[in-house]
């Protein structure tokens, strides 16, 4: 491939061959002026915008370029720049037809990518009077037609001499800086005597004037258009050209020495891609071919820059188009640097990182604008066709393709498109630009977003909502979250939030309510698929227009009026159980009660919330607080205590305490939730939905009207104990009461396993993804595995017991295998005697055993006893020399 540079792209070399009449063949090699112009579908050139991130991204590449300029470094490769050859009429040329100036009076090149590195080389070519970029007519050889404005500045420039323009401007500059240091002397000496201002005029005797910008400096030419202050290309040029000649300074360079050295600007190069004949994903596919991959952030911007085109959104909204364009390459980029935490002295990677977060939050952005909408598209009639607007619908809605929903997207469109369907759902360019403006906001820290406002969302991480938001399959959940929080930006903006205590509050009190009703682990029933996710988002902006219309104050607590009077009577198909709690916390955070005030209850409330495991939902301190038809603050400060104690930070799944609360509460009570068809759970200490204590501390008991009833007790009881620990006291717990059950009970055998080490191990060997499923007393006693293939081998509980309950062997006695061992006729145990013998007890149908024995010299087992029930089990394997007792 050939390797160019600008002065080759401009004044492009071929060789020609011609026959002369007299049949000599004669060759040579000529030029031809192509003209460089960005076309109107190109994002504006952004490396003199003035941001963080585009100013170090700028100071490294035009110090690189100087370097080349100085002769301080060889050469510098832009890699490839692609895009199209085109004729005068706008038809692109394939072949090697540009040559023929009969053929193609006008050619030009377009580029694809490369736009702002080779406008870049132009302005240095430019700056340090490097070749010809004056075509016959006068005109610029480099060009942009995304302005008039910018093609007339083009024109303009190229016909200044630049020399004369900077020696003005620095001159300039020197005056000024020369008559401010005479008016600091003269200021020191009169300031004591005649004063520093003029008592007549009231100004400054002697002022301090600023020094011009270079664009300052050029708009004060008579030459200098006035509609040219206003275009953000013409003062992106002009900045880098004022930045390249303040590092010729800062590095001590001398501005005519570059003058001389102008020709090593040649040796700034790049592979020319210019024969292009296939569409844009072609386009990628080639340019990954050749071994120069665009990246997915590359991919992203030019996306949606020609979604943009498309839509026509650059003709008839020029102003959003601006301001997606200086965001995506100002504010946005810089809000993804500062909060990566990138170092100081950044590598690829880390930059790699910055762009990653940008364009997830994009993507996320446009998942997000469609989560209300219907998806208006067309469906194939033919069975074998793709399906685009499902496939759309898909990425949004699912969690697994949450990352490709812009390529589903931009499949959909150019589907509809080709179709000629022009009412099919488009993205929403200012929805997301509004979203993420007011999501994001600069402090004294830097640049921050509205979820850092929040209290802690997590037990296990310091994430933030938004970084829940970007991760690789956001939940259901956490869609609905970040949803309401959005549209309650769009009420009150994230800096209009920062900045005001009360606005602070309301939100926080929005989030804390939406937290606490749609946290997964807070709920009866899960957001199970995407129907339900738009049934929560109608609710959400059905409940914050009702507040933006009729609640929203200058009071600190409007947030929590809308709870108690309005969204507690409007559930719009919300788990109501949470809404009643919420409208309870926000009745006593309003109004107090006779047993403490209003701001005593809200601290109270406050605190309880953020205990680790309840984490919002604390119905049952409340219920357990309840003294007649209220709620006694100082009782429900105690067992707030006493639950903060037992839930103190970690999380005890699989620990000790996690077994010894599962002995303890069969012991008050057949407790188990979540039942179906006589089976349930035991509850652990995680926060799986369907079986954790939360969904337990939210069963309400209907005799005592008690959420979490045998929780009280254990706590009651405690209080009566203050000095023990919770082990201790779940230990005693177990101890006085585990003596109700006898062997043909199925809670016998968990509440007289004698550690609760052995127990885990027992429920580990028996359970599928935490669950415990049992059946009732008096029937079959087996625990059984769900949610397996295996499902017909059953472990049934009483042989695991005594496989685990070594303690009860007779001395010498041991059981090879613990676990869940098991054969086609279900579960079994072997024992192990001293003399070598093994006795197997097996479970069989029913609450029905065998019992076999194998003698040390023997090959196969025995059978001693057919069909024996529980309660003989003992008997028998007592007679076999086996156990002691159970």
């Amino acid at each position: 491939m050939t390797v160019y540079n600008l002065s080759t792209l401009l004044h492009r070399p071929y060789q020609w061959t011609m026959t002369l009449p007299s049949g000599e063949v004669c060759s040579g090699t000529s030029k031809r002026d192509i003209v460089v112009r960005i076309p109107r579908i190109q994002r504006d050139y952004a490396e003199g915008r003035e941001t963080e991130m585009i100013e170090r991204k700028r100071h490294n590449l035009l110090n690189d370029m100087l370097d080349v300029v100085y002769g301080i470094r060889e050469e510098l490769s832009f890699d490839f720049v692609y895009g199209y050859t085109m004729g005068s009429n706008g038809e692109v040329i394939s072949d090697d037809s540009w040559k023929d100036e009969k053929k193609h009076p006008n050619v030009y090149f377009e580029p694809l990518d490369g736009q702002q590195r080779l406008t870049t080389l132009f302005l240095f070519y430019w700056l340090f009077g490097k070749g010809d970029l004056i075509s016959s007519n006068n005109h610029s050889l480099f060009i942009y037609e995304t302005r008039d404005t910018s093609e007339e500045f083009c024109n303009w420039l190229v016909n200044q001499d630049a020399v004369k323009i900077i020696k003005e401007w620095e001159a300039s500059v020197a005056k000024i800086l020369q008559q401010n240091d005479e008016n600091r002397k003269k200021w020191n000496i009169e300031k004591n005597s005649s004063g520093v201002v003029d008592p007549y005029t009231n100004r400054l005797r002697f002022p301090l004037f600023p020094t011009p910008s270079l664009f300052e400096y050029m708009q004060s030419l008579a030459t200098f258009k006035w509609d040219w202050h206003d275009d953000p290309n013409i003062h992106s040029m002009i900045t880098v050209i004022e930045s390249a000649f303040r590092y010729i300074h800062e590095r001590g360079l001398s501005y005519d020495e570059g003058i001389k050295k102008n020709d090593n600007l040649d040796k700034i190069t790049f592979m020319l891609l210019d024969k292009l004949v296939c569409d844009g994903d072609q386009l990628f596919e080639k340019m990954n071919a050749r071994g120069k991959a665009l990246t997915s952030f590359e991919i992203l911007k030019s996306s949606l820059e020609e979604e943009m085109e498309r839509q026509g959104l650059p003709h008839t909204d020029s102003q959003l188009t601006n301001n997606w364009r200086d965001n995506m390459d100002g504010d946005w980029i810089d809000f993804c640097w500062d909060t990566s935490k990138i170092s100081i002295d950044p590598k690829l990677n880390d930059v790699r990182k910055v762009e990653e977060k940008l364009e997830r939050l994009i993507i996320r952005m446009v998942g997000k604008s469609f989560f209300r909408t219907e998806i208006c598209g067309s469906h194939p009639t033919n069975v074998d066709a793709v399906d685009y607007t499902e496939k759309f619908k898909t990425s949004i809605s699912s969690r697994e393709s949450v990352n490709y929903v812009l390529e589903r997207y931009l499949e959909f469109a150019q589907h509809e498109r080709a179709i000629k369907n022009q009412d099919f759902s488009q993205i929403d360019f200012q929805s997301i630009l509004n979203d993420i403006q007011n999501l994001i906001f600069t402090d004294s820290s830097g640049w921050r977003d509205a979820s850092t406002l929040l209290p802690k969302l997590n037990r296990s991480n310091d994430n933030t909502l938004l970084d829940e938001f970007l991760a690789d399959a956001p939940t259901h959940n956490i869609r609905v979250m970040i949803y309401a929080m959005l549209e309650y930006l769009r009420i009150v903006p994230a800096k209009d939030i920062a900045v005001n205590s009360t606005e602070k509050s309301n939100f926080k009190d929005w989030m804390r309510f939406i937290r606490n009703v749609y946290n997964p682990d807070n709920k009866n029933s899960r957001l199970d698929n995407f129907k339900d996710v738009q049934d929560a988002i109608m609710a959400i902006e059905n409940w914050l227009t009702e507040y933006k219309t009729n609640y929203k104050t200058s009071e600190r607590q409007s947030v929590q009026k809308l709870i108690l009077n309005y969204i507690k009577n409007n559930p719009l198909k919300q788990e109501q159980a949470r809404l009643d709690e919420e409208a309870i916390k926000a009745d006593l955070r309003l109004n107090g009660n006779s047993s403490a005030s209003a701001l005593e209850w809200e601290q109270s409330i406050s605190k309880a919330e953020e205990n680790f495991y309840l984490w919002g939902q604390i119905i049952a301190p409340l219920s357990w607080s309840m003294e007649g038809n209220r709620y006694d603050k100082k009782k429900f400060d105690t067992y707030v205590y006493y639950l903060n104690k037992m839930f103190d930070g970690t999380m005890h799944d699989n620990d000790n305490i996690d077994a010894l609360l599962i002995q303890t509460m069969l012991c008050y009570d057949d407790y188990r939730h979540n039942l179906n068809n006589n089976l349930g759970s035991l509850g652990q200490l995680n926060n799986h939905r369907d079986h954790s204590w939360k969904q337990y501390l939210r069963k309400k008991d209907i005799s005592t009207n008690f959420y979490g009833v045998l929780f009280k007790l254990l706590i009651d009881n405690w209080q009566e104990k203050p000095s023990l620990s919770l082990e201790e006291l779940l230990k005693q717990e177990i101890a006085t009461n585990k003596g109700k059950y006898s062997i043909n009970d199925w809670q016998y055998y968990i509440v007289n396993i004698s550690s609760p080490e052995r127990l885990l191990q027992m429920f580990w060997d028996t359970r599928t993804s935490g669950r415990y499923i049992l059946t009732e007393p008096g029937s079959h006693v087996y625990l059984f595995r769900s949610n397996t293939f295996r499902t017909s081998i059953r472990y049934e509980l009483l042989t695991l017991y005594l496989s685990y309950e070594t303690s009860l062997y007779q001395e010498g006695v041991t059981s090879p295998e613990h676990g869940h061992t098991a054969h086609e006729y279900g579960a079994f145990v072997d024992f192990k005697k001293p003399n070598g013998d093994i006795v197997r007890l097996t479970a069989t149908d029913g609450n029905l055993y065998k019992i076999e024995e194998k003698p040390a010299d023997k090959t196969d087992m025995t059978l001693i006893h057919q069909d024996i029930a529980v309660s003989e089990v003992e008997t028998e394997l007592k007679a076999l020399g086996v156990i002691n007792h159970l």
